[in-house]
């Protein structure tokens, strides 16, 4: 409605837009994205797509009737580089935070990867444990209800069993180069 009203007088959005206050824009987009979190570039762009829409329709309120203008077009092109500078930082922050959370999960994938290594390593263990006839049946129940806890203690349990059984103290063993006679 306004932009066809202003449109009837010759004045298009860019108009009002190279005429705008780059404070009160940057106040605006300031405003639209504080406290939001800044998970979806797309949105973010239509975002700041939309601001620029709502401070061109602030400014077409604000626009008198007259056709008298104060600016010169050296200003006008200074005011709308402005915006451009502005909508480029706002875009960098956007881009900055995209790259912080991709560090983000990164190193939280790195860290499930290990915990999962070091729990199929411990079970392997608990499965050697119980295959080579070493472990008692209770040693076995036990070696079966590890699945429902933490790996850390699984590997402690693990270690208790092998200082026990095998009479070593490491994680790094070998079931068939350990005699029966260590088993008892």
């Amino acid at each position: 409605m306004y932009a066809e009203r202003m449109r009837k007088k010759g004045i298009t959005s860019l108009d009002i837009l190279t005429k705008m206050n780059t404070d009160e824009l940057k106040r605006s987009l300031n405003a639209v994205f504080k406290g939001s979190e800044l998970s979806d570039k797309r949105r973010l762009t239509i975002a700041l797509e939309q601001t620029k829409t709502n401070m061109v329709a602030i400014k077409l309120t604000e626009t008198p009737d007259t056709d008298t203008d104060t600016d010169t077009e050296s200003d006008s092109v200074a005011h709308f580089q402005e915006i451009k500078e502005c909508e480029n930082e706002l875009m960098q922050t956007i881009d900055d935070k995209f790259e912080q959370k991709e560090r983000i999960l990164d190193e939280q994938l790195r860290q499930i990867l290990e915990i999962e290594s070091q729990i199929k390593r411990t079970m392997e263990n608990a499965e050697m444990l119980c295959n080579c006839g070493c472990a008692g049946d209770a040693e076995k129940v036990l070696l079966k209800k590890l699945y429902l806890v933490s790996w850390e203690e699984k590997n402690f349990v693990i270690e208790c069993l092998l200082v026990k059984r095998f009479k070593i103290n490491s994680r790094n063993y070998d079931c068939n180069e350990t005699s029966n006679e260590n088993c008892g």
